[in-house]
């Protein structure tokens, strides 16, 4: 009869005794459980990483839009609306404070309609009508030669003694 080789590695009496009430775990339930913490670990990274504000960005050009038009922006992560009024230009962050939908103009009452909940908030970003409870972000706008400049609303000052 042929003696039979050993081949490297298949030799089952090398592998280690597991300890009575231990129980193997099959490898596809270890990759499998490495996959998903790896997976979980960067979700988490990358929520926590926000894109930083900048102190100002470019809207729109003068003469973009006409008197009662809009456009979208974005401000860092903030989606924000540019408002051509009857008068002026107004930026507002573009989600509706309730319930995250976009917010519309309505040129003839220059009022900002959340169509999500027939929500109504003013120029100022102040709710008005619906279930809105808390304001829109207001931006600043400035017209720098050709440019529409919108920036971050400076804070009121608070004088204490």
């Amino acid at each position: 009869m042929r003696e039979k080789r050993a081949r490297k590695g298949t030799d089952r009496t090398s592998e280690p005794r597991l300890a009575e009430g231990d129980r193997k775990i099959p490898r596809r339930q270890v990759l499998v459980g490495a996959f998903t913490g790896s997976v979980l670990s960067l979700l988490t990274f990358t929520g926590s990483c926000r894109q930083p504000r900048p102190d100002s960005v470019v809207a729109a050009r003068v003469g973009d839009l006409a008197p009662g038009q809009t456009r979208n922006f974005m401000f860092g992560d903030t989606r924000g609306l540019l408002i051509h009024t009857s008068r002026t230009y107004r930026a507002v962050a573009a989600d509706c404070t309730h319930g995250a939908c976009s917010v519309e103009y309505s040129p003839d009452d220059e009022m900002l309609l959340c169509p999500c909940h027939d929500g109504l908030f003013d120029l100022a970003g102040r709710p008005v009508a619906g279930p809105l409870k808390v304001p829109l972000e207001v931006f600043e706008v400035e017209i720098r030669e050709t440019e529409i400049v919108v920036r971050e609303k400076a804070a009121p000052l608070t004088i204490t003694e």
